[in-house]
């Protein structure tokens, strides 16, 4: 439905006190976002805001210096996130955070992504939802978090959590690997978990 398209040549936003991009698009609208360079200022709240639209795809760019998240996917209806080789960090909350609201649920596959040296680096988050929400990563990176690598949590009454690793790197993190509730799944495979504060 709309593309900002900048592979090979220099484009972004540099914002401060607000979100860098917002998506508020209809139900069948898709979004794409690549070769962006995305900076914050260490003020900036999400680097980009997900709110509603049927996808959103986000590759080939770099997100740094947001105060909130590098990427808020938080769908009202049924959305999905696409993120492929993309750089995230110096985010104070989380470098992709999944989290719909209300009865919105959520598929994210993110591949070959560095979340690094923020909060948390993933994290699918059933708070305030009771749609599913499922997470696929593939070929990643999480290390230098003050938090968790990887996270899974479900509250209590929350919407369930999957998330699937494969081929992955948790490193140097307060926690490597970090499942959280009684409907929260997280499987690994194929990757490593090392020098963090607790592995899983």
């Amino acid at each position: 439905s709309i593309a900002i398209q900048c592979d090979g040549v220099e484009g972004g936003v540099l914002v401060a006190g607000t979100n860098g991009i917002v998506v508020n698009a209809g139900v069948g609208d898709v979004v794409f976002l690549s070769g962006l360079d995305l900076q914050g200022l260490g003020t900036g709240l999400n680097g980009i805001s997900f709110i509603a639209g049927k996808a959103l795809h986000v590759k080939n760019s770099t997100i740094r210096g947001f105060s909130v998240n590098g990427i808020n996917f938080s769908p009202s209806g049924e959305s999905d996130l696409y993120v492929t080789n993309t750089y995230i960090a110096e985010i104070a909350t989380v470098g992709i955070r999944v989290q719909p609201t209300g009865t919105g649920s959520a598929f994210a596959s993110i591949s070959r992504t560095d979340s690094s040296n923020n909060g948390t680096g993933f994290r699918a988050d059933g708070t305030g939802s009771t749609g599913g929400i499922s997470v696929s990563i593939a070929d990643s990176v999480a290390a230098g978090n003050s938090g968790g690598g990887f996270t899974s949590f479900t509250p209590v009454g929350g919407a369930p959590t999957k998330m699937m690793i494969n081929r992955s790197v948790s490193a140097n993190n307060a926690t490597g690997l970090n499942a959280n509730g009684a409907a929260a799944i997280m499987r690994i495979g194929n990757s490593i978990v090392t020098g963090n504060g607790t592995g899983a």
